[in-house]
């Protein structure tokens, strides 16, 4: 009797040994498993942030393309996809002001006011490490920051990134699209009597960009043209154009948040009666023309 109640003692003994053995091994599984969700959510977490910067940049360069895509193509819309898990997406109405002077010979001077809002996409400071006052221009080979585009190796709407040392946006990283003004020229040669005689036109455009629908689901941004007006003046012989910022700090944006070179750009024209390339410049005629671009959410 007693060697038999030995072993049942024993075999309990035993089972309960399994039992525990057990619950020890499904206890190391189960810290394991939440030290690798732990670490895979660290490493998403790193990995989230930097990512939304990248594909921010390029979104961003989309979205300057798109508006000018549509700009000067009434009812044309470019609808342009994005994700992010930490971006945060504003628009700021009014927030640049371009005064554009004409000295004219038959007008006496002339003055042209436009206002646009800009496009934000922030990114919080707290998932980045990047020094007070950085800018970047976007994409990577433009290489000046004047408020009119000249020459070839230029962006029509300015693209960049920014973090400000004081102002309105220090709490993030701020990819912006500013609208600019481009000029291009055009020379038109009449002949009259064996006379050669020029006109040359100086053409300056820009997006005059406003906030449209906020949708809930915000996946994309749709930029849509409306229609552009067009403003001549003839006879011209000085051109200037003068940044202003309506909604200075704290309110709004100064230039050091755009960090254009000059708050104010002179536009070379010649004067009318002079010989170029041979032949007399009749008339310098310059043309404004204003896009005006809706940027809708969703």
């Amino acid at each position: 009797m007693e060697a038999t109640r030995g072993l049942g003692i024993r075999g309990a003994r035993k089972a309960l040994s399994h039992v525990v053995t057990t619950i020890i091994i499904a206890s190391t599984l189960v810290v394991l498993v939440l030290a690798a969700v732990a670490v895979t959510q660290q490493v998403l977490n790193s990995y989230w942030p930097q990512n939304d910067i990248l594909t921010g940049k390029q979104f961003m360069v989309s979205v300057g393309e798109g508006i000018n895509n549509v700009a000067w193509r009434p009812s044309q819309s470019n609808v342009i996809p994005y994700t992010t898990h930490v971006g945060l997406l504003a628009f700021r109405e009014d927030s640049i002001n371009y005064t554009i002077t004409i000295e004219t010979n038959n007008t006496g001077t002339q003055t042209f006011n436009v206002s646009t809002g800009i496009f934000l996409y922030r990114l919080p400071l707290q998932y980045y490490t990047m020094s007070e006052g950085y800018f970047e221009r976007l994409p990577y080979n433009v290489s000046e920051n004047d408020p009119v585009a000249l020459g070839a190796n230029v962006t029509t709407n300015r693209v960049f990134l920014v973090r400000e040392s004081t102002g309105t946006e220090t709490g993030y990283i701020v990819l912006a699209v500013v609208p600019r003004f481009s000029l291009i020229n055009n020379t038109i040669t009449f002949v009259t009597n064996g006379d050669n005689r020029t006109t040359i036109y100086y053409r300056l455009y820009i997006a005059n960009l406003t906030l449209g629908t906020v949708g809930a689901t915000q996946r994309s941004i749709t930029v849509q043209g409306i229609g552009f007006k067009v403003t001549q003046y003839s006879k011209v012989y000085n051109v200037t154009v003068k940044v202003g910022f309506p909604k200075d700090y704290p309110w709004g944006f100064y230039n050091d948040f755009f960090h254009f070179n000059s708050t104010e750009q002179v536009i070379p024209v010649p004067i009318a009666g002079v010989v170029v390339n041979g032949v007399v410049v009749e008339d310098v005629v310059v043309e404004v023309y204003v896009g005006n671009v809706v940027l809708s959410y969703g």
